[in-house]
């Protein structure tokens, strides 16, 4: 049975104020920040913002519900052009945002976790960390190099059938499931060396973006693949 907050989301409707969906489920803050979308929203509704912000209600809606809503699967039949063109913006600024701010503040806050330790358990840490810094770089890259600029060529009509969606769904790595490890090993292994304070941040920060990374792969591969495969089959 749905609770409160699943039925809240659930019936999101063009007319409800954005205030309100806000109020539902705090959560969704960064699909806005990713959107450029700034909060004082006043008594505006969802489609006021949306059509302020050239994104179309349903597609908002429905990344809300992903975001809000464990389990949700999107229905993404009728999302055309101008709806992949906005996901793909969401994902770019996502990349930004991870590149720009939130690993560098995960980097500044391990560094000073690790110097409280002995040699032993800072050389084992350092080495995952890194290993996980380089895979997720390299991740980024690869979709903001590749994948991106193909999305790009794709709404344009000028693809020349070298690379195709289903690539990128074939070879779409899981960063998360690393992420969830270095989180494993605080939590289980590492001895009290560091302040609790230092630990309980930098545990909370890996939580925060854990979550994060999962919602954005999901919408990667539950709303970007499925529009892309569907305009490169009808044109």
């Amino acid at each position: 049975m749905a609770n409160n907050k699943d039925m809240g989301f659930l019936t999101i409707k063009h007319s409800s104020k954005m205030a309100d969906i806000l109020d539902k489920d705090v959560f969704i803050l960064p699909l806005l920040y990713h959107f450029g979308i700034d909060l004082g929203f006043g008594e505006a509704s969802v489609e006021d913002v949306c059509l302020k912000y050239g994104i179309k209600p349903e597609l908002f809606i429905t990344m809300c519900r992903v975001y809000a809503l464990k389990g949700y699967v999107p229905d993404c039949s009728a999302f055309d052009k101008d709806d992949l063109g906005t996901v793909s913006r969401y994902i770019h600024q996502s990349h930004v945002y991870y590149l720009n701010e939130a690993l560098p503040e995960l980097d500044r806050q391990f560094a000073e976790v690790l110097g409280c330790y002995e040699e032993v358990h800072r050389k084992v840490l350092s080495k995952f960390y890194s290993d996980y810094r380089t895979e997720v770089d390299k991740h980024f890259e690869y979709e903001e190099k590749t994948v991106l600029p193909y999305i790009g060529k794709l709404l344009a009509g000028d693809t020349d059938g070298a690379y195709s969606i289903a690539d990128f769904e074939d070879n779409h790595s899981d960063i998360e499931e690393n992420l969830y490890d270095l989180r494993n090993i605080i939590v289980k292994y590492l001895p009290g060396d560091a302040p609790y304070r230092m630990r309980y941040g930098l545990l909370t920060d890996i939580i925060r973006f854990g979550n994060e990374l999962d919602k954005h792969t999901f919408i990667e591969n539950r709303i970007l693949v499925p529009i892309a495969l569907k305009i490169e089959k009808n044109g």
